[in-house]
């Protein structure tokens, strides 16, 4: 019979989620849940500390709003934060994208380009007097 127990998923992090466990024969070792169910992900998979979103404190009155907004939806303030911080994003999808488009045509590149550029940290910002097409909104080709 495997029994259950607490067993350190991320072992070099020491989560405190995810931690659940099974006990092998000699009920000496534990191992991961992950690994039993063929979840062992690749490290370049796991996000790393210093890619984690690092906000500013939020003051007191939306602090307080955002704990009362968890409270009442049953989660963490992190998961509330996060799951605000996502819907967010979803409403401002198209805007970004057309800011993008713009920013591609100033420059004279495709869209793709443009995007993979500012993921990789390597667009150029165009400095006053530099060429570049001129962009109206409604001009789509």
């Amino acid at each position: 019979m495997n029994i259950l127990y607490s067993a350190d998923i991320n072992r070099d992090r020491k989560a405190l989620t995810g931690r659940v466990g099974k006990v092998v024969p000699d009920r000496t070792r534990l191992v991961p849940m992950a690994i039993i169910l063929g979840l062992n992900p690749r490290k370049d998979e796991m996000p790393r500390k210093d890619e984690r979103l690092a906000i500013p404190a939020l003051g007191e009155y939306y602090n307080d709003l955002l704990h009362v907004d968890a409270s009442i939806n049953g989660r963490t303030k992190v998961v509330q934060a996060q799951s605000l911080l996502c819907a967010k994003l979803q409403e401002r999808d198209k805007l970004i994208k057309q800011r993008v488009e713009y920013l591609a045509k100033k420059r004279g590149i495709t869209f793709d380009e443009m995007w993979a550029e500012i993921l990789n940290n390597t667009a150029q910002k165009i400095v006053s007097g530099e060429e570049g097409l001129e962009y109206t909104p409604g001009d789509e080709g």
